[in-house]
């Protein structure tokens, strides 16, 4: 899904699992979000790379 200067991914239990946001004259920043078995986001991972769990 596209939204603006974003792109949106989901997986099949319709949980936020990549987003990806482009503006010109810069690199693309990508967000990647994992989940645990109870559908709580259990990591996030920046487009520096830092990972917050």
């Amino acid at each position: 899904m596209k939204r603006g200067d974003s792109q949106y991914r989901y997986d099949a239990a319709g949980r936020l699992v990549e987003k990806r946001s482009q503006k010109d004259g810069y690199r693309p920043q990508l967000w990647r979000y994992r989940w645990n078995e109870q559908d709580q986001l259990s990591e996030l991972i920046t487009p520096t790379g830092a990972r917050w769990r």
